[in-house]
């Protein structure tokens, strides 16, 4: 009964997993019976590789096996299976042991019938991490139901952790160190392994004997500092200042807190232990920049929602019911949004004023100084002015990652909600095999572009010129059912921002300087200056979000009065 309920709640993405294999396996069969050459293996095992990762996410995706309806206060180890007459260790044994048998019984498949010999190294090493891995995801999941935002952020340290693992044999056959050897490796994994499944059993056992509430020592400890600390003692002045502070209080926190961890656990003492190496240092800025615009991806998907960490999208009724309008209540979204985004980037701000006047080595950005100072007339006001407009920017991008699925979370559609999150997924791992497949194709593509150095710059010049035409044409369409005094304010704000945008992408653009700097660094042959900055600006306009949030006042309307 058991596995006939977990196969039935994870039948698709079961499904989804074994059609990557067999597509894998029919990919294998068709091209080994020809007579491939280097190339044409290689970009065949690229693919390959892409179709077994995404086969073991999905798996992983199968086994987690948590409450069905998060809006129950608990997303841990279902509870309702604790009235079963099954012994604990049946309950938490049989998903632990399924999920270790699934993902070793996949991985030994690819393997032993899509694999050719010798095309995996190591093929022991990596299904004893896979193993270990998926008993320590299941352990989390169980262990850290009531403390919802540090399991992601754990599942993530830990998922990076078990990839650095992963190359620790191949430096120790370089050093010819034992101390890091693969024999020894495994028997510290296969010990984890154990220590997990006990750690297991204990935690289902507390749970189902009555422990493991959410209300333990430390929720003790926060209440009693809320009670000390200053609260509010006035009246909210409207619904909409009320409705502002319950959305903050469910969806506000989220990215900063995520930006926080990540920087005082991962960034922080990675730039610390690297202040010697100046080729890290442009690394280490790239990716702090980075974070709160890819931690924003994920997140948005959930702010979207009417309610965060529920699987319902359909609109709660004691916020259905509450005397504010449909559109007041995507405004107070926006302005939750902005608010998080301008303290995850406050918290940004605050580690680059400490780490790059402190012990950051500055030597590789003194190139790209030098070079910006020398075309902008020997003045370093460009430079402060581009920092300041970079900055900006990469904020905007992260408080547009926030709300661009408004209108299809708070749709009601569950159909459209996790098909976009597909065609999203489509679209990466597409783009991820294009890639691959265009990189063993080099050669041809040079030789293209240099028979005409700028046809592939029309061609997306034009693309994006049609981008940007079909995206005023629908917000002029979704903005229609607005008020006019909120079109013109946001409006007025759109075109502030893009202009701001047009004279960062001058200033980087550099009098064509930028075109040399690409044909230098990435070998690209002579390309037009003038459209290289056309298409920039294109891609500016395309970028600031305009269509898409005059459809979410109509998606919500209808989710509603729904």
């Amino acid at each position: 009964m058991l596995i006939w309920e977990l196969w039935m709640r994870n039948r698709k993405a079961a499904g989804a997993a074994i059609g990557l294999t067999l597509c894998g396996l029919l990919l294998n069969t068709l091209l080994s019976a020809v007579d491939e050459t280097t190339a044409a293996r290689e970009r065949r095992l690229t693919i390959e590789v892409m179709l077994m990762f995404a086969s073991v996410i999905l798996l992983f995706a199968v086994f987690n096996y948590t409450e069905f309806n998060p809006q129950k206060e608990w997303t841990g180890f279902p509870y309702r299976l604790f009235t079963l007459p099954v012994p604990t260790f049946v309950l938490f044994s049989l998903p632990l042991l399924l999920g270790l048998a699934a993902v070793e019984s996949l991985f030994w498949f690819w393997v032993k019938f899509v694999f050719a010999e010798g095309e995996v190294p190591r093929p022991g090493w990596i299904a004893t991490l896979l193993g270990t891995f998926m008993l320590c995801y299941q352990l989390i999941l169980w262990s850290l139901a009531g403390y919802k935002i540090l399991r992601l952020i754990l599942l993530g340290l830990v998922g990076v952790g078990f990839i650095g693992i992963g190359f620790l044999p191949g430096f120790a056959d370089i050093n010819s160190s034992s101390l890091f050897s693969e024999k020894r490796l495994t028997l510290l994994l296969l010990l984890v392994a154990v220590c997990v499944f006990f750690s297991a059993w204990m935690c289902v056992a507390q749970q189902r004997a009555g422990g493991g509430r959410r209300r333990d020592w430390f929720f003790l400890f926060i209440d009693a500092l809320a009670d000390i600390l200053p609260r509010r003692r006035t009246p909210f002045k409207s619904p909409a200042q009320a409705h502002f502070w319950l959305e903050w209080r469910r969806n506000g926190y989220l990215l900063p807190f995520s930006v926080g961890a990540l920087l005082l656990t991962v960034i922080i003492p990675l730039s610390w232990k690297t202040r010697a190496d100046p080729q890290l240092t442009l690394w280490i800025l790239a990716w702090t920049l980075a974070a709160p615009m890819v931690l924003a991806v994920p997140i948005g998907k959930g702010f979207s929602k009417p309610d965060f960490w529920s699987g319902d999208l359909t609109l709660p009724a004691f916020i259905s019911v509450r005397p504010i309008a449909t559109g007041e209540t995507i405004v107070v979204k926006l302005k939750v949004a902005a608010l998080s985004t301008l303290f995850s980037w406050s918290m940004v701000l605050i580690f680059l004023s400490i780490w790059l006047p402190g012990w950051a080595d500055l030597s590789s950005l003194t190139m790209i100084r030098v070079a910006f100072w020398m075309v902008h007339d020997h003045s370093v006001l460009p430079q402060f002015l581009m920092a300041a407009l970079l900055l900006v920017a990469a904020a905007l991008l992260t408080w547009k990652f926030l709300v661009s699925g408004l209108w299809i979370g708070l749709s009601g559609s569950k159909k459209l909600f996790l098909g976009s999150a597909a065609a999203y997924s489509l679209l990466v791992f597409g783009g991820m095999i294009g890639f691959a497949i265009l990189a063993h194709y080099d050669r041809f593509f040079q030789a293209w572009l240099r028979a005409d150095s700028n046809q592939l710059l029309s061609l997306l010049n034009t693309c994006v010129a049609v981008a940007v035409i079909g995206k005023f044409w629908l917000a002029a369409r979704s903005w229609r059912s607005v008020q006019r005094q909120r079109t013109h304010r946001y409006l007025v704000g759109w075109l502030t921002v893009a202009f701001l945008g047009i004279v960062l992408i001058h200033l980087l653009w550099a009098d064509g300087m930028l075109t040399l700097a690409l044909m230098a660094l990435l070998d690209f042959p002579p390309l037009d200056p003038i459209r290289l900055r056309n298409f920039m600006i294109l891609a500016v306009l395309l970028l600031i979000p305009l269509a898409r949030l005059g459809l979410a006042r109509s998606s919500l309307a209808s989710n509603r009065h729904g």
